[in-house]
């Protein structure tokens, strides 16, 4: 490198001019080398002293920023290997006993005996360990610590000194090159991170000694050298610079901030090289560690030990350096921390640390945004390592983002939270900027010069970024007045001119919403004892005052709204009043980012469970409500309007899945963003429905449950004051008054019902398709009013309850008029209605209920049975997560304890609830046998679905009944019949029930069986079948599931214009909607005989040659009793379908299982018409499998498949085989050895089956289970196949011709020689990678029936094929040792046979 430096005239040192970038790139590189040399080169570096400072003065003086850096490259290293602690052995060759060879295996052959070159180390002891030492530490010496000083005082302390004569001839008016700093400083940066933690910290004596026991960690990376006094002197220097560097040299001052912050975060060097060391030595750690083969191969050449994963010596090494420098890293960050101070006190922050924070707070405000960021960061971990700092500097970003007098930082008397006065000021500026905020940013910065423009923006962008910082935003949230001044100072903001001073205040709103996640107003109430803080209690007055109609411009208005959800809930009535005022303006108003801010806040106003709110702030805000709607006419026409626009528009992009809803918070504004967060904070409160994902009314946004919640509040409260005047006094039952005479005035709900009414009606009057969006606010509003529990209450003056007035019939009509793609809203609107009503009128909750059960008229459409359906199963949804199951309805606490495992934290209902909810179980499991047998796909979907529902919440065992010691009571429901006389428990009517549908699948099985095989489908032979339709059972479950789906979706589509299936109802069912079930022989009697008018009423719909809801027409349509089966069949499969796609597996197991043989036997149907019901039974059959099973059903299970191997069709019994494969991989530790056994046997004796495509699955299977076998099974059954191959195909003898193949029907059929050969194969597909000692046998016995005819040649060349194909060069080369020359060749000839095409 001393080339390249030449010495001028006047011996002043620089690089040659002459291809200045050519040198420079290559003194880069050498300079690069040198230093990577000499990171860990030890005292090795000492006899180079006198070159290394006389390449490093050149290099320093060099007036080129490059040499300056490329010197600063190399004096970091020098310094660093002269005083760190560093391993010196990290990749030295490890001795190792001679005897035992290498450690690893891996030991290079020209490597001295008794030395490994890449010793391993492994959390085991094992053999060759043993000469393994721990590594030597470099530990500085005298020279080397002699040397580190010579450099320190020349390149750190000389050019501080230097620094300082600089500042003091600028005082003077002297000018100096700015490289001459920047090499200073460049010096100053390179000695110091060299240095690094060694530098001791800033002087601290006139400090008493710290009492109590210290924090800080044990751990340090260099021993100390210099004095206290270095880093003090060179923190003035850098102080002295940045006085007379200009403002506009931002290359220059980023330099100085960059020594400063690490001047300031001692320890700062050493965490982030352990941090970025880290990240690589995860890398090589994922790649330098034993595979798992290494296992074997250690057994195999080590002899004994225990074998664990083992890593190299030098990654192992690495790995402890890094983590002692992250130690050292730790303890000098936090040196200071005692047991008496956790945290430091202001008081004991040495005097320049305070003073280079003072240089970084005014930079952080800098024009240049490189500065701003650099400051900014420093500060950031200048507050995290001194806490104290933040209440001294909070003023300063405070008062520059309120646009006020920027303040010094008082860094000498400590606070612990915002001064009074200094509060006051952020409020009366935030008072003035609301006042003058009327007019738009644009039209006042086109007043405003270029050069206050962008003053402004650097002031607001700097104050914004400090103000982010996470370890001052936490400590402003614990403190009120920070947190008054906070949100003072971000509302006094809106008096910048420029865009992008908005635009970071608004990054700070949005930083605000996202880090609350609850009103900071409750838990600071809650620290101090339940008083709400002064400051906070000013402040929300404050805003109530600037909220005002057309004081603010909207986007500071809206901006000032999000703040107030976070400053809820107001502390006095007056508050209260103003503030239910402004949320109802904010719930008409023409934004949508306001509606929803105004919903908000109204839902928190308007709880009744909160336990913040005061009786009289309850009056407070009802008073205010009732107001709203009696004194503006069309408040509940603009409020219908306004729900409307909620809506997205038909059409648009919504699937409600987790990416979706995140691409589309990210594509929304900043202002958006911090309502929606605001929003989502406070919705969290009170998430509905309870159930895993969200419906598709709920998903697709057709009824948004917080709409229809304001809704339900406004109408369900009511006034306890004696006048509606806002002077008047408030009843206050807490305080023990008496209650005036005049109490409780209803006027709440009735103004509520009497305002929605006309805008419901008329909404509802025309077609629900005309307005989607006006019907979905519509259906919320029903919605919401039926859930209050007034609307089934006689009000005062009324003359009776609304619900029966109008609601009654304004919600039939709505349901009954509703699209079919409408139905899903409407679901979810009886949802809402049902689980609001549960808890607070039963008798509500009963009579909503029954009219949902009402059957539809005769003749009405099959889209009336499918809407009626979807209403139905959202009704039982919503019961079932209401904890109305089997259990004893008089004690209402066992209902909650039969599904705490299910449903946690929900409260109870009442035994009255439970009654009316069972009672609609009853009803509609009375009506399901009739539907049963009524065609339809859409029909049967929806029917399934309900009744998987019912089935799964009757059917569930509760755990308290365990407890007990005997079997819950459950409920007899009441008669309503002449007798008076009880009827049979509902559990034991949903077990008949499922005997019914067990009962109905086998006759359908039966049916389409008889079917296949008049049609001629049922021929057994491999050449006589019909190609399979659709997936096959060795298709992957994805493939099955995307057809059924793909056919359901296509029956849903098109079910509206299909014919009548409400016309199908039973005509023996009781009309009286509250009546008993009768016995199971009964309801089946009764579904017979409903059966011949239901066909007749069919006939009159559809026509004799019409086409019915199966899809069969003309000729093709099978005869009534037929059809009939055939429904059954489809209900039942779809009922697998829907119980497994909905969670009631565990429930549903015992009746799944024992409709598992007719699954199998469905799998393939050959007629054209069945193949939508055979991809049902498909996709059941691909989710069954996945379901776990208990030790009871095991044994039928078994049986079912042991029987699956002799029915027909084929298909049958490939589907019997695949779900043997899951069955056995997913309980065989639950089997026994005799259940285990009959596995295995089941699936040998499928190898010899008459179809060539069970066969080979069988093989497969096979090839599973023997995996998971004995080692004794093992053997005992490849002896067994060896054997029979033996017998079957005996070895040629020379000179004689081969014997003809025997005929079918002896002992050794086609079949049964072919299945021989597929056991063997079995055997081969085991070991795909690795060559076990039996394998040779194996393959020989293959060979020997090469030449048989097909189907046996093409196995034994496919089972070859596959074994040269998973079998590399190693495995082929250890097979060939193990074989004679000509047993190879056969084995070559066989599984490559020749080719005549080129």
């Amino acid at each position: 490198m001393e080339g390249y430096v030449s010495v001028s005239n006047s011996g002043t040192p620089h690089l040659d001019r002459q291809s200045v970038w050519v040198q420079e790139t290559t003194l880069d590189w050498l300079v690069g080398l040198a230093a990577a040399t000499a990171l860990h080169l030890g005292p090795a570096i000492l006899p180079l002293k006198s070159q290394i400072t006389r390449v490093l003065k050149a290099l320093f003086a060099a007036p080129s920023k490059a040499g300056q850096g490329a010197a600063s490259k190399l004096l970091s290293p020098v310094l660093g290997c002269l005083t760190a602690r560093y391993p010196l052995d990290q990749f030295a060759p490890t001795p190792t006993d001679p005897t035992s060879g290498s450690a690893s295996g891996s030991a290079s052959d020209t490597a001295p005996q008794g030395v490994s070159v890449e010793s391993w180390l492994g959390s085991k002891a094992q053999g060759g360990h043993t000469g393994q030492h721990a590594p030597k530490w470099h530990q500085p010496n005298s020279q080397e610590t002699q040397f580190a000083q010579e450099l320190m005082q020349t390149f750190l302390v000389g050019a501080a000194s230097q620094l300082q004569e600089i500042s003091k001839g600028s005082a003077q008016g002297g000018k100096y090159p700015k490289e001459t700093i920047q090499g200073l400083l460049i010096q100053i940066e390179g000695a110091h991170h060299g240095l690094r933690s060694a530098l001791p910290d800033f002087t601290s004596t006139n400090l008493p000694n710290p009492t109590g026991q210290k924090l800080a960690l044990v751990g340090s990376a260099a021993p100390g050298i210099g004095g206290f006094e270095i880093r003090d002197a060179t923190a003035k220097s850098l102080i002295a610079a940045a006085g007379f560097i200009g403002a506009n040299d931002y290359e220059t001052l980023g330099i100085l901030l960059r020594v400063m912050s690490g001047m300031l975060s001692r320890g700062s060097h050493e965490f982030q090289e352990a941090m970025d060391s880290f990240s690589s030595w995860k890398s090589d750690q994922d790649v330098a560690f034993d595979p798992p083969l290494a296992a074997l191969l250690f057994d195999q050449y080590q002899g004994g030990g225990k074998w664990g994963r083992r890593r190299p010596r030098w990654l192992m090494v690495e790995r402890t350096y890094l983590h002692s420098l992250w130690r050292a890293s730790q303890a000098a960050h936090k040196s200071q921390a005692t047991s008496d101070h956790p945290s430091t006190p202001l008081d004991r922050i040495p005097p320049m640390h305070k003073a280079l924070v003072q240089q970084l707070l005014h930079f952080s405000l800098h024009s240049y945004k490189g500065v701003r960021d650099t400051a900014v960061l420093a500060l950031e971990c200048c507050m995290k390592q001194y806490p104290a700092y933040i209440m001294q500097l909070l003023p300063v970003p405070l008062a520059a983002l309120a646009k006020l007098p920027i303040p010094q930082a008082d860094l000498t008397n400590q606070v612990h939270d915002l001064a009074p006065e200094v509060l006051d000021i952020l409020r009366g500026a935030m008072r003035e900027a609301a006042s003058s905020s009327t007019v738009t940013a644009s039209s006042k910065a086109d007043d405003a010069s270029a050069a206050e423009t962008a003053k402004e923006d650097s002031v607001a962008q700097g104050a914004a970024a400090l103000l982010r910082a996470q370890s001052l935003f936490r400590a402003v949230s614990r403190q009120p007045s920070a947190l008054a001044g906070l949100v003072a100072a971000l509302m006094a903001g809106s008096q910048y001119n420029s865009p992008k001073a908005q635009q970071a205040i608004l990054d700070c709103y949005l930083m605000f919403a996202l880090r609350f996640i609850r009103p900071p107003q409750l838990a600071l109430a809650q620290a101090s004892g339940g008083q709400y803080p002064d400051p906070i209690q000013k402040l929300f007055t404050d805003l109530l005052h600037v909220v005002g109609p057309g004081q603010m411009h909207w986007r500071y208005s809206l901006r000032a709204d999000a703040v107030l959800l976070f400053l809820l809930p107001p502390t006095d009535a007056d508050s209260a009043s103003l503030l239910t005022q402004h949320y109802l303006r904010l719930v008409l108003s023409q934004l949508l980012s306001q509606r929803s801010l105004g919903l908000t806040g109204l839902l928190y106003l308007l709880r009744q469970d909160d336990e913040w709110a005061q009786d009289s702030i309850k009056e407070a805000v009802k008073v205010e409500v009732v107001k709203a709607l009696e004194a503006q006419a069309g408040f509940g026409g603009a409020l219908l309007e306004q729900m409307s626009h909620a809506h997205p528009q038909p059409g648009s992009a919504n699937d409600g899945s987790v990416q979706s809803q995140m691409q589309k918070f990210m594509s929304m504004s900043r202002d958006d963003m911090v309502v929606k967060s605001l929003s989502a904070s406070f919705d969290k409160m009170r998430e509905w429905p309870f159930c895993v994902g969200s419906p598709e009314g709920i998903k697709d946004q057709a009824f948004l449950p917080r709409q229809a919640r304001l809704v339900c509040v406004l109408a369900a409260h009511r006034l306890c004051s004696v006048t509606l005047d806002k002077a008047s006094t408030y009843f206050v039952p807490a305080a023990g008054l008496a209650a005036p005479a005049a109490a409780a005035t209803d006027t709440a709900p009735a103004a509520v019902a009497r305002a929605l009414q006309g805008p419901v009606q008329e909404a509802l009057q025309h077609g629900q398709d005309e307005d989607r969006a006006r019907t979905c606010a519509a259906a919320e509003a029903l919605s919401g009013l039926l859930a209050s529990r007034t609307a089934f209450e006689v009000l005062p003056g009324s003359g009776g309850s609304a619900w029966d007035s109008w609601l009654k019939g304004a919600f039939q009509s709505a349901l009954a008029a509703a699209p079919l793609d409408m139905a899903e809203a409407w679901a979810m609107a009886v949802r809402f209605a049902v689980n609001a009503l549960a808890h607070t009128n039963p008798a509500g909750m009963h009579a909503v209920l029954q009219v949902i059960i009402q059957q539809p008229p005769q003749g009405a459409p099959s889209s009336a049975m499918v809407k009626r359906l979807k209403y139905i199963g959202q009704c039982l949804e919503e019961l079932s997560s209401l904890a109305i199951t089997g259990t004893d309805d008089t004690n209402p606490a066992a209902a909650y304890t039969a599904l705490g495992e299910r449903i946690t934290l929900r409260p109870v209902v009442s035994a009255e609830a439970v009654r009316a909810g069972r009672r609609f179980q009853q009803q509609f499991l009375e009506e399901l046998p009739g539907l049963m047998v009524r065609p339809g796909e859409a029909l049967r979907h929806h029917l399934a679905w309900c009744g998987a529902i019912l089935c799964d919440s009757l059917l569930w065992q509760a755990p308290c009944s365990s407890t007990s010691g005997h079997e819950a009571e459950v409920m007899e429901v009441e008669s309503t019949a002449a007798s008076g006389n009880s009827k049979p428990l509902l559990r034991s009517h949903v077990e008949d029930y499922c005997n019914i549908i067990v009962e109905g699948m086998k006759c359908g099985a039966a049916a389409v069986a008889s079917d296949s095989t008049d049609r001629g489908s049922g021929s057994s032979t491999p050449t006589a079948s019909m190609a399979p339709t659709g997936p096959t059972p060795m298709d992957s479950d994805q493939t099955i599931l995307d057809s059924a789906r793909g056919t359901s979706r296509a029956t849903d589509s098109d079910s509206a214009p299909q014919g009548s299936a409400a016309a199908n109802q039973a005509d023996g069912l009781r009309a009286e909607s509250d009546s008993v079930m009768e016995e199971a022989s009964t309801i089946a009697q009764n579904v017979l005989q409903n059966g011949d008018a239901s066909r007749q009423e069919d006939s009159e719909v559809t026509g004799p040659s019409g086409a019915n809801d199966s899809g069969l027409t003309g000729p093709s349509r099978l005869n009534s009793d037929h059809e009939e089966e055939v429904a059954q069949l489809g209900f039942a499969v779809q009922f697998v379908v829907q119980g497994l796609r909905n969670g009631a597996g565990p429930s549903l197991m015992p009746l799944l299982v024992r409709l598992l043989p007719y699954l199998l036997k469905t799998q393939e149907l050959q007629t054209p018409e069945l193949q939508p019901l055979s991809m049902e039974s498909k996709a059941a059959l691909a989710l069954l499998k996945y379901l776990p099973l208990t030790p009871q059903v095991i044994p039928q299970v078994i049986e079912t498949l042991s029987t699956s191997s002799h029915i027909e069709p084929w298909a049958a019994r490939a589907a019997g085989l695949v779900f043997a494969q899951y069955f056995w991989f997913r309980h065989c530790f639950l089997l026994t050895t005799q259940q285990g056994e009959a596995v295995q046997q089941l699936v040998v004796s499928m190898l010899s089956d008459r179809k060539l495509e069970v066969q080979d699955l069988a093989a497969a299977s096979l090839s599973g289970l023997l995996k998971g076998t004995t080692p004794a099974q093992f053997e005992q059954l490849r002896q067994h196949f060896l054997q029979k191959v033996n017998q079957m195909f005996p070895a040629k003898q020379r000179g004689k011709r081969p014997s003809l193949p025997p005929q079918k029907g002896s002992a050794s059929s086609v079949n049964e020689r072919h299945a021989a050969l597929l056991g063997l194969r079995a055997f081969v597909l085991t070991s795909p990678y690795d060559v076990p000692a039996w394998l040779t046998d194996v393959l020989m016995a293959l060979v020997k029936a090469a030449a048989e005819p097909a189907p046996i040649k093409k196995t034994v060349r496919n089972t070859l094929g596959e074994f040269r194909r998973t079998h590399e060069e190693a495995g082929l080369a250890e097979v060939k040792r193990l074989l004679t020359s000509d047993q190879w060749d056969a084995i070559q000839d066989v599984s490559s046979p020749a080719t005549y095409f080129v």
